[in-house]
């Protein structure tokens, strides 16, 4: 759970996108129930860490496209965010212990690793058919 709150990484757009929408619906149920009691104006502060979360998913979000995480300060660059395709291999804002290549799963067909060389020795190919 401490990983969502951390500006280091690197995520694949779903996972921001669920975070946006996560973010969307708190909002608009914390706002709800101020708006509906006014009793429940402390729950106001309940905005701040999800906004601390909304901010450290969009670094996140904008490191897998290998920018700066400032860039989430354009507005509307949240649909970038959402439906950019990300960097394939290790950039700028990988650390050595993770083991994430970019690009959404379904983006990348099959294993890229396995098609160069199958393509290169087409016995190998033949073998995995």
């Amino acid at each position: 759970m401490g990983k969502v709150f951390s500006f280091n990484g690197r995520i694949k757009r779903g996972e921001y996108a669920a975070s946006f929408a996560t973010y969307v619906v708190g909002y608009i149920i914390i706002k709800l129930l101020i708006a509906q009691d006014s009793s429940y104006g402390i729950l106001g502060f309940l905005v701040i860490p999800m906004v601390w979360f909304l901010w450290a998913q969009g670094a996140k979000r904008c490191h897998d496209l290998n920018k700066s995480g400032w860039w989430q300060l354009i507005p509307f660059y949240f649909f970038v965010l959402i439906f950019s395709e990300g960097d394939y291999g290790p950039n700028q804002y990988n650390t050595d212990s993770e083991a994430f290549y970019g690009a959404d799963d379904y983006e990348r067909p099959y294993d890229a690793d396995t098609l160069d060389r199958n393509i290169e020795n087409p016995q190998i190919k033949e073998e995995n058919i």
